[in-house]
């Protein structure tokens, strides 16, 4: 992903999708969202706040009612070789899912990394695992003969210090974005719409406790994954690949 050109999201403005029978099919689109306690929800499992509920009803508010099918796999505590078991022997792939969206690793460097000695080796080791996740899924094929899309995003800040701290994430989101491959978009505003450049940790405004966002949090989130998706599928992603897509 080095090499992908880098796009402002604020290009996004004014973009038009079509859907058009002949750009999508009839049925549903599936997105499969990927992940831990953040894509799970917590603490709003289950109601309209999480990033999966909202980001189906932004994309029903945009292309109507049946338009898109939101699944929401964040499991609490999950880390990225959790994710990779669950596809393998949940047959998640059976859902056919036209796009996968991937956010994971928070939980891998909080639990791992015991002291500074060990960032390096829990990124690799981190970043190699969710490469076996894109791998995992770009080798599905739909029935209807396509292959899912793969957006990645970057972790969001967070409020810990020490060596699980913010900079540790960006330390890890640097490397996922520079070495991840088989992907169709990474994205970074995850990470910089909730990070405060004066503290060097998540917007406080926008966070629950020290790891999760709040509502706001999550509604910012939600947003960002539907830019992600609507610029997948405008005619300008044709022009960008690999793709970064930066927040403005």
């Amino acid at each position: 992903m080095s090499q992908g050109q880098a796009v402002d999201a604020v290009a996004l403005v004014g973009v038009t999708v079509s859907l058009d029978a002949d750009v999508h099919p009839a049925s549903a689109q599936v997105v499969s969202c990927l992940g831990d306690s953040i894509t799970n929800g917590y603490p709003y499992a289950g109601t309209g706040n999480t990033y999966p509920q909202r980001l189906l009803v932004a994309l029903e508010a945009a292309h109507g009612p049946g338009s898109y099918d939101v699944i929401n796999h964040g499991v609490n505590g999950y880390k990225a070789e959790d994710v990779l078991a669950d596809l393998q022997t949940s047959n998640w792939m059976s859902e056919d899912p036209h796009l996968v969206l991937l956010m994971v690793g928070g939980n891998d460097l909080r639990t791992e990394i015991l002291d500074p000695g060990d960032v390096a080796s829990v990124i690799n080791q981190t970043v190699a695992e969710v490469q076996d996740i894109v791998d995992f899924v770009a080798s599905h094929t739909n029935t209807d003969g396509t292959k899912p899309k793969i957006i990645v995003s970057a972790c969001p800040p967070n409020l810990l210090s020490g060596p699980v701290g913010s900079l540790v994430v960006a330390l890890y989101n640097n490397k996922l974005q520079n070495d991840l491959t088989g992907i169709d978009l990474w994205i970074d505003s995850n990470w910089v719409d909730l990070y405060d450049q004066t503290t060097g940790q998540a917007q406080v405004a926008l966070m629950f406790d020290d790891t999760h966002p709040n509502a706001d949090g999550y509604a910012v989130i939600a947003e960002n994954w539907l830019a992600a998706i609507e610029f997948l599928a405008s005619p300008r992603h044709s022009l960008y690949l690999p793709c970064v897509l930066h927040s403005p």
